[in-house]
This record gives structure tokens, sequence and C-alpha cells, in this order.
């Protein structure tokens, strides 16, 4: 949990830097992309190892020895203030980032990139989806076809067993 913090903070960190040496020297947003996906993707490990995690793995870490701050379950005072001090630090430079570009680039520069986002993110949602729901069907025909077979066989071994008995080649 800390060395994710610690990578979350470190992609912060560099992001926001690389981003505030170049934001004067650029011209188009797409020049600072890859810095933008570090700095969100750093914001996002900082959330993911700042939520609760659940008992059985809280329980799993007190059993295996984990003490303080390196314990997924930790309460400690120390371990919730670095956990919140960190998402606030990672909220703090994605703001400052976000006035940079919206003072460089045009006031909602930066509204209009997140909304674009979320609607890539939604499309693929959705894509993945309906890419699932076309699996299942295949796979559902696949079944169906399978079934019919094996009754059009299993009909024919009992015509075939049928007609053996009715001929008289097998004899009960």
């Amino acid at each position: 949990m800390v060395a994710e913090i610690i990578a979350g903070i470190t992609l912060v960190n560099g992001a926001y830097k690389a981003i505030k040496e170049c934001i004067n020297n650029v011209n188009d947003v797409s020049q600072i992309a890859g810095h933008l996906d570090q700095l969100i993707d750093g914001k996002k490990k900082v959330d993911q190892a700042a939520k609760p995690t659940n008992r059985i793995a809280g329980k799993w870490a007190s059993m295996m020895g984990s003490k303080g701050i390196d314990n997924e379950g930790s309460l400690s005072i120390g371990s919730i203030a670095q956990e919140k001090i960190n998402q606030k630090l990672a909220e703090e430079e994605i703001n400052q980032v976000r006035r940079m570009i919206n003072r460089r680039f045009g006031m909602d520069t930066w509204d209009e990139i997140m909304m674009e986002r979320d609607d890539r993110i939604e499309k693929s949602k959705t894509a993945t989806q309906k890419a699932k729901e076309e699996n299942a069907k295949k796979w559902d025909k696949i079944a169906d076809i399978t079934l019919q077979v094996m009754g059009v066989i299993a009909g024919i071994v009992g015509l075939g067993v049928f007609f053996m008995f009715w001929s008289g080649k097998w004899e009960l």
C-alpha cells in the first residue's frame, strides 16, 4: 500500500514538474498529453491506495505480521494522515495544472479535456459491453447447435436400436 502511494505521488509530482516546465513552450495540449496521463494515473493510484480494504485482506495482513503503516487495514493516525495528505497534495497539483492549461490555452480547455476523456471512457465501456453481449450470443448459438446435433444423433441411434430389435437381429 505504501509503495502504491509513493508510486502515485511520484507520478503526480513528476508530471506536474514536466508540465510546469514546458507549458509556455508548447503549441498545443497534445505536446504535454503524456504528462497529463501520468498526472491522472498518479492521482488514481493515490486514491486507490487510500481506499479501505476488505475485512479478509486486513485480517490476512495482520495474521502475516504486518504492522503500522504497512498494514492495509491500518487504523493508525499516521497512516490515515499520510493517505489524506497525499490525496490533497495530488488534488492540489492537478488544480495547479488545470489553472496553467486554462491560462495558456483558454478558459474551458481543462473542462473540455476532462469531458472528452469521460465520453471516451463511456464509449469504451459501451463497446466492451456490446462485445461481451455478442460473444455471449455466439456461445449461446453454438450451444443450441450442439444440442440439436446431439439430439439428431441420439434419434438416429435410437431408430437404429429400434430397427435392430424390430428386425429380430437383437432379442430381449
